[in-house]
């Protein structure tokens, strides 16, 4: 084969080699543009939920500030803050209304729902919800050891109907009494630092009264076997009062709510201080549908309950709101994309001045969003 001839096969040899490396290029590229594609989309998606969210967090804001001016303006036109009264008789809930006009919205601690709704470009609006409820109600576990002893027991009273689950229950209490006492020493069944240390929680136990609603979760056996939470993680049938620090300044105000407000309890909590346990499903039943048929229609208490279940009522509740005061509000627009839920309590009596009744948190905030 001459030279030429061997040249030129060299030429076609390197043209098909291109072709097939060009070829595979484009096939290469094309499978990357395919899968790029769909990473584009989804990267333009979490984008646009994420700045769903910052926006929605900012509405929630803004229902919150709006949420506590209402109440403001509530507490300086009516006096009356007897809510509890209100829901008994009739000749009652006339007068929660005799500062102002009875058709006039309320913004009260009783967890009704209340819709806030905003234009904030043309044609888009945003709508936000927001419930007012007062911060001391439900299953209190804050305190020293005989304070939760006796808490304890009322839960108890609420949801042990039978022998295993008062045993399992004890456990429970030894984890909470090790959580919050001062020293080291293990109760039976109890939790102390190394348990802790076993689970990757450091610096735990406290060793010092709960401060907060977060440190239940941290519980294993309260966060099992007490706590319940809705639809977003947010407790829902325990609280955490004044810490130790804010009690020497704010104890008149949880102090002088007895046991609670009815109207910003849960079911099982007002079960309980009735006298009905956790079998007593009917009387449960009962009362939650009463509450319910209040917080979203306005009605009293007194056209769903008999005297002697009203009468129960009024000696076993707190007839006014403490000063202390829970918000939750929800911020969305109405795409009702990646929504915000803040939930923060505040202090607002005419005890102390306007500095210092927005200044406590009693509660951290809550961040939730889906």
């Amino acid at each position: 084969m001459s030279h030429v001839q061997t040249k030129t096969l060299r030429k076609k040899n390197m043209r098909g080699i291109a072709l097939i490396i060009v070829l595979l290029t484009a096939s290469i590229l094309g499978a990357m543009l395919a899968v790029s594609v769909p990473i584009a989309q989804v990267s333009a998606e979490s984008v646009i939920a994420h700045n769903e969210r910052l926006l929605n967090y900012y509405l929630a804001e803004s229902a919150i500030s709006r949420g506590q001016l209402l109440l403001i303006n509530d507490v300086v036109g009516f006096k009356n803050r007897q809510i509890l009264s209100s829901m008994l008789s009739q000749e009652a809930n006339e007068n929660f209304y005799k500062d102002g006009e009875e058709s006039v919205d309320r913004f009260v601690a009783d967890k009704s729902d209340h819709a806030l709704e905003w234009e904030f470009t043309p044609g888009k609006w945003a709508v936000c919800n927001f419930q007012l409820e007062d911060a001391v109600s439900d299953f209190n576990f804050t305190g020293n050891e005989t304070d939760l002893t006796y808490r304890f027991n009322e839960y108890i009273k609420a949801y042990v109907d039978d022998d295993e689950k008062y045993t399992e229950m004890q456990k429970v209490y030894n984890e909470i009494l090790d959580y919050a006492d001062k020293d080291n020493n293990k109760r039976v069944d109890g939790m102390e630092r190394e348990d802790y240390l076993a689970l990757d929680l450091y610096e735990l136990p406290r060793n010092g009264e709960i401060e907060t609603v977060e440190e239940l979760m941290l519980i294993p056996g309260a966060r099992r076997d007490i706590i319940t939470v809705d639809d977003e993680g947010l407790l829902e049938n325990v609280r955490v009062g004044l810490s130790p620090n804010l009690r020497k300044k704010f104890s008149s105000l949880e102090k002088n709510t007895g046991s609670g407000s009815f109207a910003s309890a849960g079911a099982d909590y007002i079960a309980s201080r009735m006298g009905s346990t956790v079998s007593d499903l009917d009387m449960r039943e009962k009362l939650n549908n009463a509450i319910q048929d209040y917080r979203s229609n306005g009605t009293a208490l007194y056209e769903n309950l008999d005297a002697d279940a009203l009468n129960q009522l009024k000696g076993a509740f707190s007839d006014a709101e403490s000063g202390l005061y829970t918000i939750t509000a929800v911020g969305g627009r109405e795409s009702k994309r990646s929504q915000r839920k803040i939930k923060l309590s505040f202090v607002l009596h005419s005890n102390y001045k306007a500095s210092e009744n927005f200044c406590y948190m009693l509660h951290r905030f809550y961040f939730i969003s889906y």
